[in-house]
């Protein structure tokens, strides 16, 4: 944490920033306990820490003590995992996997925050981790809804992409150049081809299918491939049944 080295932590607009712009939880614990630890809102809400006066205040100020009471009642042996933060030093970049609540497990990160070269305290941050099986649980959905969107030709992915914007078939109307009556031929088709019965549920497939869309675009097919491709027949199935109404 060189960039806020210089400056004494209660007046680091640094890391207020830090604090107020970072989701993950955090927390700061200084060396010198008469100063109050500072946690993120993130981690406030992690570990069940009760609201202050004025709940707006980012970072909040805690006393030691509330974070030992905090991490004891989710099970955390507090003493144990607070000297570990007190003792850390920067080579030493062995993370802390906790388990809280006896469920999903927590990456702790500890780095040194210093001033003149001289440790001042330690900033924590914790991130929950997913486990390997599920993660690839999560990609093999993910691949099987791309699969599915793959018998989509090309102008139908085109609808499908401002339908799940949000589009109206009037606003898909005019960006496309083409009657209202066709997009909803369009939608219906897309529909069918996937065998489903809902537009909740098309958006669920759609949502997974796209879900590293912002880091990897989405497999399209080239203008005017499989058009009319036929489905195989291994792939119809009968809609899925849907509450919407």
């Amino acid at each position: 944490m060189d960039f806020v080295s210089k400056l004494p932590i209660h007046e680091s607009p640094i890391l207020t920033a830090l604090f107020q712009s970072d989701a993950s939880a955090w927390c700061y614990v200084p060396i010198d306990k008469s100063e109050k630890t500072l946690c993120s809102i993130a981690f406030a809400s992690l570990w069940n820490l009760p609201p202050l006066s004025n709940k707006y205040e980012n970072p909040h100020p805690r006393s030691l003590g509330e974070i030992a009471t905090a991490l004891t009642s989710a099970g955390i042996d507090a003493g144990e995992f607070l000297s570990l933060v007190a003792n850390h030093h920067e080579k030493n970049q062995t993370p802390v996997f906790l388990v809280p609540h006896g469920a999903s497990r927590l990456q702790a990160e500890i780095r040194s925050v210093t001033s003149s070269n001289a440790i001042i305290g330690h900033l924590v941050r914790f991130q929950k981790v997913i486990e390997p099986a599920v993660l690839d649980l999560l990609m093999k959905e993910i691949s099987e809804a791309e699969r599915r969107l793959q018998v989509l030709s090309h102008r139908e992915r085109e609808i499908l992409h401002l339908v799940y914007e949000g589009r109206t078939n009037k606003s898909i109307s005019i960006s496309s150049e083409i009657s209202e009556k066709t997009v909803e031929k369009h939608r219906a088709k897309i529909m069918q081809k996937l065998n489903l019965g809902c537009s909740a549920h098309l958006f669920r497939l759609v949502s997974k299918a796209w879900l590293f869309s912002d880091i990897i675009p989405p497999v399209t097919n080239p203008p005017h491939a499989g058009r009319d491709r036929p489905q195989k027949s291994s792939d119809l199935q009968p809609p899925i049944a849907c509450d919407e109404t």
